[in-house]
Formats: C-alpha cells, structure tokens, sequence
C-alpha cells in the first residue's frame, strides 16, 4: 500500500515513516525538504494545492501535521493548518480516491489539558463518550477535524480512524524524564494531564493498526500508555486533586488495578488490537544511565 504522511519529517513524523516502511511505500508531505531516498513533497497542508499533489496516487494517508501546542497568540495559524490543512487531506482524498485516512487527534479534544478554569472529568477513565468541552483552539480544531473526518467517511466512501493521542514522550529526550520525575515529586505539575502519556512508539503502532482496521466508515480511539505517571496509586491521586468525579468506572480494570491510565485506552486495545509496549520507568532508567 503506497501511503502518504503528511508532517513526516516531525518528531512523531520520523517515527511513524519508519514504522510504516517495513510494510508499505511511504511518501511524506512536509514543510522542509526531506532526506536522500524518500520521496518527499515540500509544501503546507494549508494549501489545497501541495496536498493534491502529494496525494496522487496515494492509498491512504496519515494525517499528523499540525501545529501541535497551544500557542494563544497564532489563532489563526491553528485555523488554516489544524483545521482547513484536514478539510485540505480530506477533499484530496475524496477527489484521488484516497480510501484509508488515518488522522492525529489529541486527548486535548476533552478540554482537561489546556483550560482556562479547571475542568471536572464527569467520570473517570475518560473514555471515547466522555463529553468534549475543549475551550483553547488547539483542542478545538483537533474536535472539529475529527467532526469533518466522521461527515466525510460516510459520504464519500473513506475508512477514517482518528487516535486521540495523549501528550506524546520521546525516549532520547532528557526532558521528558526530567519532567516525569518533577510529576513524581510534585504530582500537581501533572494533574491537568491526568498524569497521562504515550510513548512515541507506541504512537507508531497505533498509527499502523489503524491502516489496517477495516471497520467504519469512523471511528475514534483514545491512544496512550497503560499506566500513570504516579508513585501512588492511580484512585489516591483522583481523591486528592479530582474528589469532585462523581463516578469511577470499571473499564479495563480501572478499579481493581494500582496504576491504571485516566484516560482509557480498552477500546484500542479490543478494536485495534492496540498493546502499549513502553512506560516511564524504562525513561527513568536512561535518565539514571
């Protein structure tokens, strides 16, 4: 299957191409100019133009370009690149007969990362039917690409998975351990994160199993770790700093288990066949290293 990657040469980028070459043709779509031996086009998903030409020929594409943390002073770049950039891939697809998109949502859709007034999970783990009330412009065009890629896929024939990604950490980067430690010590510094988080690699996986799902014509999954970034149990870090949440589910053992993830992540796991392979703790071993 010949498969664009749009954001390609990014951080998750880099990761994902590589994931994806053991099992398909992988072309990328970025900004800047790519490496020798990959087939890359420069160009802006804000620009309906470059993304068409990207898209020929395509199978099916990986969305992940965007502008990937809340900036309040670039709303309108979030618009054009987060927002239209998906109504771009997505018009593309439709017109190239582009059957799979598989598109980088954020947990941020759920409003609890970015708010301007604390939010109150209504329960917890929050799952995919967790009301959505994202009040930055981040979480809001990644809600609202995810609405376009569910009105397009009935209509037009795709197959559309989007993965709402917890905060992605990077294994080789010291500041990602760094900052897992401070949560550690201070677990304040993380509850509007839920204290939630996905490895990079298993962003990979994530993207890969969602190429092959055959299901549809959307769906939406939460993607992370299966774990919390916790030295405590999971339920005594909800009593302190979320006594409001008025119920505690069950799903995927969250009741019974120490360190279970607030945001749930069963539904990947049944549907996708998603397994998280990578925790903190191997980052707080590099960082000890």
């Amino acid at each position: 299957m010949r498969v664009l990657v749009t954001g390609g040469l990014g951080r998750i980028g880099k990761v994902v191409v590589e994931r994806l070459a053991a099992e398909h043709e992988v072309d990328i779509l970025d900004v800047a100019e790519g490496p020798e031996g990959k087939r890359c086009f420069v160009g802006n998903v804000s620009d309906p133009a470059a993304v068409a030409e990207a898209m020929a020929g395509q199978d099916a594409v990986v969305h992940l370009a965007a502008l990937y943390r809340y900036y309040p002073e670039r709303h309108a770049e979030f618009v054009e690149v987060n927002y239209k950039g998906t109504f771009n891939v997505l018009e593309a697809a439709v017109k190239q007969g582009v059957g799979k998109v598989v598109y980088a949502s954020s947990i941020c859709a759920y409003g609890f990362l970015n708010y301007h007034e604390k939010l109150v999970p209504s329960y917890l783990p929050v799952d995919e039917g967790h009301p959505k009330t994202p009040s930055d412009l981040y979480g809001l065009t990644k809600l609202q690409s995810e609405q376009l890629c569910q009105a397009y896929a009935p209509r037009y024939g795709l197959r559309a998975v989007s993965l709402r990604l917890a905060t992605v950490w990077f294994p080789d980067q010291l500041e990602n351990t760094r900052r897992f430690y401070s949560w550690l010590a201070a677990p304040e510094q993380g509850a509007n994160y839920l204290w939630n988080y996905v490895d990079v690699r298993d962003v990979a996986q994530a993207v890969a199993l969602g190429l092959s799902y055959e299901g549809g014509p959307h769906e939406a999954f939460n993607v992370g770790a299966d774990d919390a970034v916790a030295d405590v149990p999971t339920r005594d870090l909800v009593r302190r700093f979320y006594s409001e949440v008025a119920e505690l589910r069950n799903t995927d053992g969250f009741l019974t288990r120490e360190r279970p993830p607030l945001y749930a992540i069963a539904r990947a796991k049944e549907v996708l066949g998603y397994r998280p392979q990578h925790g903190w703790r191997d980052y707080a071993r590099f960082y000890e290293a």
